[in-house]
């Protein structure tokens, strides 16, 4: 298992907003500095654009008014360095459908580093997916595939963690499961959670973000 590289990622939004359609943000003039190793939460109801934005602090969107600075220590990073630094997940989130658990974590590991403390398949066992392990991704139920996608963004060595809507999909078992995972997370990453006022979705909030 590789050694964790991670230097959390800072990030600082300057009058930033967002609009799909000319004249109609979907939010506008946010401002907000979010320190390393922090546990942000961004919390808004559905349509608020939580989404839009866990998307735009991962790199995967560009705003389209306003400034996002990234920054690992004192260096300002790119919007690409972002994205190959960054674990996303959210609803629409998928992987492989034809690839096993097993396939998918032997894949995943030739393109990111997994963290030094944190072995995938002991937490894919610890949520109760040890028997699970050679059925593909598309036959696994939403709640499987959620704890799947769950584990492969908290294990792997990222300095910016999203999770939007983590307890999506997840019985009692599988937020307590989750719960637990939060209460491991480290400080060398950043953790970003999008919620629409579900207290399960976090444990704590060093800064808040209210949409």
């Amino acid at each position: 298992m590789a050694n964790s590289k991670s230097t959390p990622i800072a990030i600082e939004l300057i009058a930033l907003g967002h609009e799909f359609v000319a004249n109609k943000p979907v939010f506008i003039g946010m401002d907000a500095q979010i320190k390393p190793g922090f546990q942000a939460v961004i919390n808004g109801a559905n349509g608020s654009g939580k989404s839009t934005l866990g998307k735009i602090l991962a790199g995967q969107m560009t705003a389209t008014n306003g400034e996002i600075i990234w920054k690992q220590g004192a260096r300002s990073i790119i919007q690409e360095s972002v994205v190959l630094n960054a674990s996303f997940v959210g609803p629409a989130t998928t992987l492989h459908p034809h690839m096993s658990i097993l396939e998918i974590i032997a894949f995943h590991g030739t393109f990111r580093p997994w963290r030094e403390d944190v072995s995938p398949q002991n937490l894919l066992d610890s949520c109760g997916l040890a028997s699970h392990m050679h059925v593909r991704f598309a036959e696994l139920s939403s709640g499987m595939q959620q704890r799947v996608l769950l584990t492969v963004s908290l294990a792997t060595d990222s300095a910016l963690v999203i999770l939007d809507e983590p307890c999506a999909n997840l019985d009692r078992t599988g937020i307590e499961w989750y719960q637990q995972r939060l209460s491991e997370f480290p400080d060398d990453s950043t953790l970003i959670i999008c919620t629409n006022d579900r207290k399960e979705d976090y444990s704590k909030a060093d800064i808040m973000i209210n949409l």
